[in-house]
């Protein structure tokens, strides 16, 4: 899975990652050590058994229950990535990799997508009135504003717009109670 693409394709590829009966299995993400622990909040993730720690690769798998030869091909595989600065698998961009290459120790987090932000709920007009379901028609006195507004944004919305979504059409909704 490319970790950097965006929200929604690594969501779908997340949530794909499932057992033969179908219980989800989340993807790790690996990271030496030594270039995570420049994240503020390395220490908390491990601290907090979020993230883990290990000091080697067998240990690593173990812990995972992960083939440990297929797991080093991987790692050797996106090393080599990072040397060449291309990334044939993706076609990601490597500059910022440069010389981060995966190793002992390493920093693993399970990857599993987070509901942060409602995509569904009431559809409203340019007015935030809620419009009715059945008739698509205002409903008299009745106004909606942020997440509880549907079909703003489409499938995925766009990065950073749920505060000020929520301040737009709160306050497109307070000027339309005013009118009214």
């Amino acid at each position: 899975m490319d970790e950097i693409a965006d929200r929604k394709t690594r969501a779908d590829a997340e949530l794909a990652c499932r057992d033969e009966k179908g219980n989800p299995l989340p993807p790790i993400l690996i990271t030496s050590y030594q270039d995570s622990k420049q994240h503020p909040n390395t220490a908390k993730v491990i601290k907090y058994n979020v993230g883990w720690k290990f000091e080697t690769i067998e240990e690593l798998a173990k812990h995972f229950n992960v083939p440990l030869a297929p797991l080093k091909a991987q790692i050797e595989e996106y090393n080599g990535y990072v040397k060449t600065g291309k990334d044939t698998q993706f076609g990601k961009n490597m500059t910022k990799a440069a010389d981060k290459y995966i190793k002992a120790p390493f920093t693993v987090v399970r990857l599993w997508p987070k509901v942060h932000y409602c995509q569904g709920g009431v559809m409203v007009n340019t007015n935030a009135e809620v419009k009715d379901s059945f008739t698509g028609e205002p409903i008299q006195g009745l106004y909606a504003a942020g997440e509880v507004c549907g079909g703003i944004h489409g499938v995925s919305r766009l990065g950073s717009c749920s505060i000020p979504e929520c301040m737009v059409m709160g306050m497109t909704a307070a000027r339309s109670m005013m009118k009214a």
